[in-house]
């Protein structure tokens, strides 16, 4: 998954993000148009850093992110987690203020209760301190609901997911699968999600994945400035 907030470009994914997709997400920076030269440096920086300041996330699985070095954007350490794979950006401008939470969900996680309890306290520690701010979380959740998600069934991951989401008033923009079948059996589905506070800010568009991940490229785009 991307984001672009006038230049700011933060991707994300689930599976297979880290062992296949970054070699070409690093060819696409360093080799495609003259736009991205300026990226070149602090996107290996930052890549660097998070991969050494995250190991707990799970195996084949990871994050990465590179932002234009004109905006002002930080981890946000207090929010992160030593149980789940997230990570936390905030991104401040002079009227707005924006949290971005990346993470990942696997399949076979026992612990969806306890995941959406810690989305919600940091959620309400955010708009505490930050009562306007934008809070969006994107990411592979892993969850199931026939009505939100069209799947052909509802699971307790995909209830709790949507109790979250209606708690908090955010909105799923994410409207077409991102999963594509690779065993006889499987269907598309829709496994990643951008849950955010904002939604009429964003325009979500789906592309061919990258390298050998199974899941499409989700581009989000935010037209509005920081500044």
């Amino acid at each position: 998954m991307q984001i672009r907030t006038k230049g700011t470009h933060l991707p994300t994914s689930g599976e297979a993000f880290i062992n296949n997709t970054t070699s070409p997400l690093l060819n696409l920076i360093f080799f495609s148009s003259p736009k991205h030269s300026c990226l070149r440096q602090l996107t290996v920086a930052l890549l660097c850093f998070l991969l050494l300041l995250y190991p707990h996330f799970l195996s084949k699985a990871g994050w990465c992110g590179y932002v234009r070095n004109d905006l002002s954007c930080s981890c946000t350490h207090a929010l992160k987690s030593s149980e789940f794979s997230t990570i936390w950006l905030r991104l401040k401008g002079r009227s707005l203020t924006k949290f971005i939470c990346a993470v990942y969900l696997s399949p076979n996680s026992s612990d969806y209760s306890e995941f959406f309890d810690y989305l919600t306290s940091k959620a309400e520690h955010i708009l505490s301190l930050y009562p306007f701010a934008e809070i969006s979380i994107l990411g592979d959740f892993n969850v199931h609901h026939q009505l939100w998600l069209s799947f052909p069934f509802t699971d307790h991951p995909g209830e709790l997911a949507l109790n979250f989401v209606v708690i908090h008033d955010l909105e799923q923009l994410v409207q077409q699968p991102t999963r594509i079948p690779d065993r006889l059996g499987d269907t598309p589905n829709i496994l990643d999600l951008f849950l955010t506070s904002n939604p009429s800010a964003y325009a979500v568009t789906l592309s061919s994945p990258l390298g050998s991940s199974d899941h499409n490229l989700i581009s989000v785009s935010c037209p509005s400035s920081l500044h």
